[in-house]
């Protein structure tokens, strides 16, 4: 401990004795302003260049409905899926707001979890997935809560999404970013090379999900599917 306090102050010494030696007159010093027109590279949006149609919608509270924090939110077949970590659990509420169910089952036995990291919407099969990484498996609900099957995993994942009937993982494994699950067959496969910006992002870890939950074809034209920071 002491050679460390040694060496910063060591460090502190030599820098204000290099600064004076070096004396600066400040009438010599004629800095030239740069203007940067923000608005005029990246114009303002308004409001129907990303959304057709906004609505508020209060949600019904109960004592089964609370929350803490919305850490995914997914819409789907006329019902708003809510991911709140911090309970370990997903609520159901309809499209106008009414709490309708939740899904929360801590424990280790079958069908039940102690951690839950992410969820997404199988539009096809119409199963709600919850990856559990405290074990690691999934957890296949229908769309009103009720369990129905689940399937161990081997690895840790960060965030799972459903899309193009396929259920992708954003990983680390074998130097690659994403993973393939074929659900029916239980076979995984990773692809996407990282590269050295992914290594660093993938180091800081992510608190908001990182993938939308589905991309529609007109959606893929403009808007990537995958990336950092990018809520549900």
């Amino acid at each position: 401990m002491k050679k460390h306090l040694f060496i910063i102050t060591f460090l502190t010494i030599a820098f204000f004795n290099a600064c004076k030696k070096t004396e600066y007159n400040s009438e010599s010093i004629n800095p030239e302003p740069i203007k940067v027109s923000v608005l005029k590279k990246y114009p303002r949006g308004s409001f129907k260049d990303y959304f057709v149609s906004s609505k508020v919608i209060s949600l019904e509270t109960t004592n089964r409905s609370l929350f803490s924090n919305i850490d995914r939110l997914s819409m789907y077949n006329d019902k708003i899926f809510i991911l709140d970590k911090k309970s370990n659990a997903v609520l159901i509420f309809s499209s106008t707001g009414k709490f309708l169910s939740k899904i929360k089952s801590i424990g280790k036995g079958p069908g039940e979890y102690i951690g839950l990291k992410d969820f997404s919407v199988d539009e096809k099969s119409e199963y709600i997935i919850l990856y559990s990484h405290r074990p690691y498996k999934l957890l296949f609900y229908n769309l009103e809560g009720k369990f129905v099957k689940e399937q161990k995993l081997k690895d840790y994942y960060f965030n799972i999404a459903f899309l193009n009937d396929k259920l992708l993982a954003l990983t680390k494994k074998n130097n690659k970013m994403l993973m393939d699950y074929n659900l029916e067959k239980e076979v995984t496969k990773e692809f996407l090379e990282m590269n050295d910006k992914d290594k660093f992002f993938l180091t800081l870890g992510q608190r908001t999900p990182n993938f939308i939950k589905s991309c529609r074809k007109e959606v893929l034209k403009t808007l990537k599917c995958i990336g950092y920071q990018i809520m549900a």
